[in-house]
């Protein structure tokens, strides 16, 4: 998950889009996976090397 993608789902809670339990389920993925890593559609950018 990129960092704008986290952005607009905390700013979907502060403007009530979203609730709380909403944005840990989107953010689940995420957290399990703790490499972090881009999909750029044609290839797999991993940040973290």
């Amino acid at each position: 998950m990129s960092h704008p993608d986290i952005r607009a789902l905390l700013e979907a809670i502060r403007q009530g889009q979203l609730s709380v339990d909403e944005d840990v389920a989107a953010l689940k993925p995420a957290l399990l996976n703790p490499i972090a890593t881009e999909d750029l559609g044609f290839a797999r950018l991993d940040h973290q090397r």
